[in-house]
């Protein structure tokens, strides 16, 4: 489902400042800065034929970094704290990074509300949280890390798994002896793309490692998380339920389990909702700032 919307280069980069009383009340009682990051369920029409959903990408960064500096110029000597929602496919896992860091940087704590989805990417911004709040359909997915090579999707830990398959297979078996698939597989395999799929995943622990530090995280429990949201997942949609978030050891709970969660998830809940069927290219990005 597309809906039409007129493209104008005065909209596509703009952050506004929400003024409902409901989200400037809990601002003012919590003394937190409010922020969401929403991609529709819409996607924008661009062209006739051409319709671009929102990902992480270069924009989001611009967006971010401006809302920042609006912190900074309102909290000049003091990190106040970040209730951030989160509704996201991911996109850019750069992208996602340099979000995290930012955000992180400049803010004592970070609580994330993930009423739905915090897929790939926007899974690692998850990371960078104090806590993260969930309900019952809310997940996250692997930070599973993908590119484009020849008009082609290219999934790091699939061509990695099929690497072990075929090394595998070859111990016992002359290459003239395999059947033609496992010789065609093979010879996909080149040695340029295999290396540049096992540094993309060695990159994305690094930085998961570095925010889940910045989340202070203990060694063992960082070592967990990342076997369990990097390595062990099997394919890059695979559901990462808040049972098993916690099993890692994530600081994850059900609103339900904080009283103060709860009023506060309605009020995530219905702004997500206020957005959601907004078609957009980017990310729908808002704030609260809190009075001083």
């Amino acid at each position: 489902m597309v809906r039409e919307h007129p493209v104008s280069e005065a909209d596509v980069l703009k952050l506004e400042e929400e003024k409902e009383e409901e989200l400037v009340s809990l601002a003012k009682k919590h003394r937190a800065c409010l922020l969401c990051l929403i991609a529709p369920f819409i996607p924008e029409r661009v062209a006739p034929g051409l319709a671009v959903y929102a990902e992480l990408r270069y924009p989001e960064e611009l967006l971010i970094e401006e809302f920042v500096n609006i912190v900074d110029e309102r909290f000049p000597e003091e990190k106040p704290q970040l209730f951030i929602l989160i509704h996201s496919p991911g996109g850019f896992i750069n992208s996602a990074y340099i979000i995290a860091k930012t955000l992180r940087s400049r803010f004592k704590r970070m609580v994330a509300f993930i009423p739905h989805i915090a897929a790939s990417g926007a899974a690692l911004l998850a990371l960078a949280c104090d806590e993260i709040v969930m309900g019952d359909i809310s997940r996250l997915t692997p930070i599973d890390p993908y590119f484009r090579e020849n008009d082609k999707i290219i999934y790091p830990k699939s061509v990695l798994s099929a690497l072990s398959v075929l090394e595998g297979y070859f111990k016992t078996i002359r290459e003239e002896e395999a059947p033609y698939p496992y010789k065609h597989l093979a010879n996909q395999l080149n040695p340029e793309l295999v290396d540049r799929c096992a540094r993309l995943l060695d990159l994305v622990k690094k930085y998961a490692r570095e925010l889940l530090e910045k989340a202070e995280y203990d060694e063992e429990r960082i070592e967990k998380i990342l076997k369990g949201i990097v390595d062990e997942p099997s394919i890059h949609d695979e559901v990462l339920t808040l049972e098993r978030l916690k099993n890692l050891g994530l600081r994850a709970y059900h609103y339900k389990e904080k009283k103060e969660y709860i009023s506060m998830w309605k009020i995530m809940r219905k702004w997500l909702e206020k957005y959601y069927f907004k078609p957009s290219r980017i990310h729908i990005i808002r704030y609260v700032i809190p009075p001083r």
